[in-house]
């Protein structure tokens, strides 16, 4: 684990950063969407081949809010406050399991996670919430539920449905979570309007420019046969795959809640499956689409139609003896 939340070669966290810098305009009573911090940006290209540079913050402002109190600490402290928490959240997803100690090697197996942790990604914090999100739930942690219900929708390709989930959990488990998210919510959304209006255009404008120099392609349409693959898999795990096929991907780092699809798997098939994704930088492979369905999507789908082979034939040896007693 330490040699996995190592710093890479910067001084200031690759795409960690513009959440640090946001705060520190924020702070200073200047926009995270303004054209100071786009020209910050791409000064730091000159310096660091920072990608993207030119297109600023596209985050909506509640994600900094949200994070502030880590935010606030000197960079190289908040810098290591956001690997601790990224991987060691993102690592505990196999305790979701009950026999978690066979995958204690599965989250170094799933090359996605590492690629999060190398370039510091919010993907990495945003999945760490969501695991944080379950086992809330599981423990009716109902002020923790309603802070990651109110955090998840931040980075909406990253979060939205297990907030989606957690808010359908709460009305019908445990309704106290509810009022924690209203508060939260009226916290760190409602802040973010206080400090700056007009941040719903202006992000919105950020997103745009970056769809237009950054394409992001999509699972869809056949993302669909990986949904119904998992069918049988823990219902975290069909909103893992869910939350992957259903928004745009920006680089494989984007594939990080699949992990709880592995942990749903489970097992030495488990292993073997998240191991296949490792190619990718073994083989010195290009980050492209093409080799994302190779090596993340198709060995799930094969794992996954593994489990649920068993499952279907018992079903239909239910149904052919069903028939035949009529």
């Amino acid at each position: 684990m330490v040699w996995w939340v190592r710093p890479a070669n910067d001084s200031f966290g690759t795409d960690f950063y513009p959440f640090y810098a946001a705060s520190t305009a924020l702070q200073a009573g200047l926009s995270p969407y303004g054209t100071e911090m786009r020209e910050h940006f791409l000064a730091l290209w000159q310096q660091y081949h920072l990608p993207f540079a030119s297109v600023g913050f596209v985050y909506p402002l509640p994600a900094v809010i949200g994070l502030m109190p880590l935010l606030l600490l000197p960079l190289p402290a908040a810098l290591a406050a956001w690997l601790v928490f990224g991987a060691g959240g993102s690592y505990c997803a196999i305790l979701l399991r009950e026999h978690w100690r066979l995958l204690v090697l599965l989250p170094f197996l799933f090359m996605p996670l590492h690629r999060a942790i190398l370039v510091k990604q919010p993907a990495l914090i945003w999945f760490a919430l969501t695991v944080v999100l379950l086992f809330a739930m599981r423990w009716r942690w109902s002020w923790l539920v309603g802070y990651c219900i109110v955090m998840l929708p931040g980075k909406p390709q990253a979060g939205l449905l297990f907030a989606i989930v957690g808010l359908f959990w709460a009305w019908h488990q445990d309704r106290r979570s509810l009022l924690w998210t209203a508060g939260w919510g009226a916290l760190i959304w409602g802040g973010a309007w206080v400090l700056e209006p007009f941040w719903v255009s202006d992000w919105i404008a950020s997103v745009r420019y970056y769809t237009s120099v950054a394409p992001t392609p999509w699972l869809l349409p056949w993302g669909i046969l990986l949904m119904a693959l998992c069918c049988r898999l823990p219902w975290y795990a069909q909103v893992g795959v869910a939350q992957v096929v259903l928004f745009p991907l920006s680089d494989i780092y984007s594939a990080l809640p699949l992990l709880l699809a592995w942990v749903g798997i489970g097992g030495r098939l488990a292993l073997a499956g998240s191991a296949c994704t490792w190619l990718w930088y073994g083989l010195g492979l290009p980050n492209e689409f093409s080799v994302f369905w190779a090596l993340v999507i198709m060995p799930l789908a094969v794992c996954a139609l593994v489990r649920l082979t068993p499952t279907v034939r018992k079903h239909w040896r239910s149904w052919r003896t069903r028939q035949a007693a009529l």
